[in-house]
């Protein structure tokens, strides 16, 4: 069983990904979760806790954090997280084959891309907290355009975190210009 089964829980799930996605109550906690190969977004509904995390390398010092912080969980690494006090989350979870095929369709080469934000535990991002806010709306439809709409915001979320860890902006070659094509 999930060490987080004593707390209130939504689950939902959206998109041709599909992205998975838990809104939790939880109170304060301590926990070790074995790594997974998905990689979680977490978003700070309600907070105003202190909170540290150990992904292998020490444990974080204490920060405090507000709502709207969000966090980004590597894959593949185990890891220990202490909160101190009540609050209410929103994660959402990419799986890894689906993600790095999208990734690559994009050139960025690999899941570490995100490290940065890793690293960083928890920042502000207004267009990331209003994008999962709306997967989570959108994922409450059925039929229609809301897979379709859903794939799209995984995008626009996506982007906008390589964008913010520096993934993308590698520069790009300008093909110079021939005489012929200045007439």
């Amino acid at each position: 069983t999930s060490p987080y089964a004593a707390f209130q829980q939504e689950h939902r799930s959206g998109g041709s990904m599909p992205v998975t996605m838990l809104r939790a109550e939880q109170d304060a906690h301590s926990i070790a979760e074995p790594g997974s190969p998905e990689i979680m977004l977490t978003l700070a509904l309600r907070a105003g806790i202190t909170y540290r995390w150990d992904v292998g390398e020490g444990w974080t010092q204490e920060r405090h954090v507000r709502a709207g912080s969000i966090s980004v969980t590597p894959p593949k690494t185990a890891i220990q997280y202490d909160c101190r006090g009540p609050h209410e989350v929103l994660n959402l979870i990419f799986p890894e084959k689906p993600l790095l095929h999208l990734l690559e369709e994009h050139r960025v080469d690999r899941l570490g891309s995100f490290a940065p934000l890793t690293d960083a535990v928890f920042f502000p991002d207004d267009t990331v907290r209003r994008t999962m806010m709306q997967m989570w709306v959108e994922s409450a439809k059925t039929g229609g355009t809301s897979d379709l709409l859903m794939d799209g915001l995984t995008q626009v979320l996506l982007a906008r975190l390589l964008d913010k860890a520096g993934a993308l902006r590698r520069p790009q070659p300008v093909p110079l210009l021939g005489q012929a094509d200045l007439s």
